[in-house]
């Protein structure tokens, strides 16, 4: 979502990308094959950014029309999994990939820092599939991921208060707290202290999940649709939270 009516819709993995201004689509041309991570500058709904493989970072100042690589990329082009952006500074980045962890950048991808917290072990090893920056607080980041050097790995939310350098481990997996590969961060917009994630399934119906860091405590709501997809907290109303839902009668 940017300023004004613009949305900007893209596929993830995928090369497709759209500008939606109020009911107008155009479909746009990625400079990527595979889109990992989208994002837009509070301040003008034309500058974006996209990142791809290896974390490569590419700019548009135009809604999507010219591209222009940006930076380096932070490692080899491999197992990428995302690239989160901060809303309110998009030359600050985070990129996730498999084993080698995640790595961080504040000056659009000229330079990266590989990111510490994300393993116990002497030689670190993570797979890190979801990452998140706080829109209230850019400082604040959310990941998610499997620290592989653990004897049991388990999936894990681990949270950031230096912008992504470095992690801490806050939730881990459980019978009551169910997480997947790729389980999706959805920070609160206003409130950098709580992440909403989600799991579901057709067979135990769908869980929201809301983890507060203030009390260190995750507390959950189910229902009965297979899964949420997507989550948006009303500008109005702090309380109050819009679900993209899948159907019950999905098969």
């Amino acid at each position: 979502v940017a300023q004004g009516n613009t949305v900007y819709g893209w596929s993830d993995n995928n090369a497709h990308l759209v500008q939606i201004v109020g009911t107008t689509v155009k479909n746009r041309t990625a400079p990527v094959k595979t889109i990992h991570g989208l994002g837009v500058s509070s301040s003008n709904s034309r500058h974006l950014r996209i990142g791809g493989p290896g974390g490569q970072i590419h700019a548009s100042s135009d809604g999507g029309s010219l591209w222009t690589k940006q930076g380096t990329s932070a490692a080899a082009a491999g197992s990428d999994y995302r690239v989160a952006f901060d809303p309110q500074d998009v030359d600050h980045a985070v990129y996730g990939r498999s084993v080698d962890g995640a790595f961080v950048t504040f000056d659009g991808g000229k330079t990266w820092t590989k990111a510490t917290g994300l393993s116990s072990g002497s030689k670190p090893k993570a797979n890190i599939f979801e990452l998140a920056i706080s829109p209230a607080d850019g400082q604040i980041v959310w990941a998610m991921g499997i620290d592989l050097t653990m004897p049991k790995t388990t999936r894990q939310i681990f949270r950031s208060s230096d912008g992504g350098r470095t992690f801490t481990p806050v939730v881990q997996e459980s019978g009551t707290v169910p997480m997947s590969n790729g389980t999706q961060l959805w920070p609160h917009p206003k409130r950098a202290h709580q992440v909403f994630f989600a799991h579901g399934s057709k067979f135990s119906g769908g869980i929201l999940m809301t983890y507060d860091h203030k009390t260190g405590k995750v507390t959950g709501e189910k229902n009965s649709y297979h899964g949420i997809n997507a989550i948006a907290v009303s500008p109005a109303d702090d309380d109050l939270l819009y679900l993209g839902l899948t159907l019950q009668n999905y098969n």
